[in-house]
């Protein structure tokens, strides 16, 4: 809904053009722009102060992009764990040793015993 409003605020003041030219099918001339400032160095002025500040917003943009992309993105620090891991024996409740990490003096207890399997291969959670 907000990007409808936007496109309404756009295209209002050129509104009856549009429906002149889109639903009425008359002629529609190229309209005039009318300058804000008298003098030529002010309007020259405007221009760039305007162009500026979306440069400054789009470099801005492009900053905070490449930040999320170090924190979040592909280009983010890997996890410890990270990995592809050939499981040889697998036991449903275990201690594990976070070995060979920055948290090796660590435990944790691997909480998978809520369920067991039957005869079917079907689960039953407790």
């Amino acid at each position: 809904m907000h990007l409808v409003g936007m496109a309404l605020y756009v295209l209002w003041p050129d509104s009856v053009r549009l429906i002149d030219f889109l639903i009425l099918n008359e002629p529609v001339y190229a309209r005039r722009f009318i300058s804000v400032f008298s003098k030529p160095w002010l309007n020259l002025a405007r221009t760039i102060v305007k162009s500026i500040f979306i440069l400054g917003l789009m470099i801005y943009t492009f900053i905070q992009i490449k930040g999320y992309q170090k924190e979040f993105g592909e280009h983010a620090p890997k996890p410890p764990l990270y990995g592809i891991y050939e499981v040889e024996t697998f036991h449903p409740c275990v201690r594990i040793r976070l070995a060979g990490t920055s948290l090796s003096s660590v435990t944790k207890t691997v909480r998978q015993c809520a369920w067991s399997m039957t005869a079917y291969g079907a689960l039953i959670l407790r």
